[in-house]
């Protein structure tokens, strides 16, 4: 269990780290920022996405391993902090990807691009 609430920490701490490093590229692109920049930016957004799937599939997992665990040694308490730790993270990684789409709306407006 520890292993997975390391990696859904893990992916979190990534994903904030890939947030940060869009909204830095997103506040020099404009109309005629080089596509390198324009590139780099997506990406970054692109990882904050995939991460937030990636969280999602691995509270799926911690989940599977609490009621794996709590079959074979009944707690009640490690069960409902396990899934509230694990929920709480995932819920983060939720946050940045509802965070993504407003940074990527707006840095697509100042870009002159319609966002799809």
């Amino acid at each position: 269990m520890r292993q997975v609430l390391t990696e859904l920490a893990d992916a979190v701490l990534n994903a904030v780290q890939d947030h940060v490093k869009a909204l830095a590229v997103a506040r020099t692109l404009g109309e005629a920022s080089a596509g390198d920049d324009q590139s780099e930016y997506l990406s970054a957004a692109w990882r904050v996405q995939q991460a937030e799937r990636h969280c999602d599939e691995l509270l799926r997992r911690a989940r599977r391993e609490l009621a794996t665990q709590c079959r074979e040694q009944p707690d009640a308490v490690a069960l409902t902090l396990g899934n509230e730790l694990a929920a709480a993270i995932e819920q983060a990684s939720d946050a940045l990807l509802t965070l993504g789409w407003g940074l990527r709306e707006r840095t697509m407006q100042r870009m002159g691009v319609a966002a799809a």
